[in-house]
């Protein structure tokens, strides 16, 4: 298959692990996948050759990916949350880690996918990870509402670095006491301050002037 003999041997290792499994060059092209990374998404050999980000959907935002790419650029791994569609067109959402490799004169890249929606009941997950996973799920449900909006991500973060000053601000004026992690929950929710916005037709929401009586 295109692609497939340009894997090095070095990295044949990687397809046996239990999560799914792609392994790209330099460029992003997928050199290889495992079977469970085809289970899971529907894709196969045939996609040997191609861009991996033609596996995404829209709501990993510019920003997202370009922040990825320089981490990657710098030799570094990258940890996070992502959306993709499988073969069948249905969103699913991952916890993926990327690490580039140098062999030769050639970088590769290993992204291993766990998806989020088949992780057992009572799995453990650190309190600091779990906040991590349900920050970016948040995120990406709150961009996804408003694809249109190309700053809408830094808009997004800015809403959340006020509401953590406002309420830690309150929470000792007050003497409330709230936990830490009641706080990291109103921060990371206020995210979603405009998610209704996802139902209101494009024709109101972008309509250049006042709205009309109708």
């Amino acid at each position: 298959m295109k692609g497939k003999s340009r894997l090095p041997c070095e990295l044949a290792g990687y397809l046996k692990l239990g999560d799914a499994v792609i392994i790209t060059d330099q460029n992003h092209r997928i050199l290889d996948i495992n079977a469970y990374y085809e289970l899971t998404t529907g894709y196969s050999e045939q996609h040997h050759g191609v861009q991996s980000w033609i596996l995404e959907v829209r709501v990993n935002t510019f920003m997202y990916i370009h922040i990825l790419e320089n981490e990657l650029k710098m030799g570094k791994p990258w940890s996070g949350v992502f959306t993709n569609r499988k073969k069948s067109g249905e969103i699913w959402h991952s916890s993926i880690t990327i690490t580039p490799i140098h062999l030769g004169e050639q970088w590769y890249f290993v992204g291993i996918f766990r998806e989020l929606e088949q992780l057992k009941e009572g799995i453990y997950l650190s309190e600091m990870k779990r906040a991590e996973t349900q920050r970016e799920l948040l995120k990406v449900l709150a961009i996804s509402c408003e694809i249109r909006d190309p700053g809408i991500e830094a808009h997004l973060l800015r809403v959340q670095n006020l509401t953590e000053q406002l309420v830690i601000v309150h929470n000792r004026r007050c003497q409330l006491e709230l936990s830490k992690s009641y706080m990291n929950h109103i921060v990371h929710s206020s995210i979603l301050h405009d998610i209704g916005k996802a139902e209101i037709p494009e024709g109101i929401l972008y309509k250049p002037g006042p709205l009309s009586p109708y």
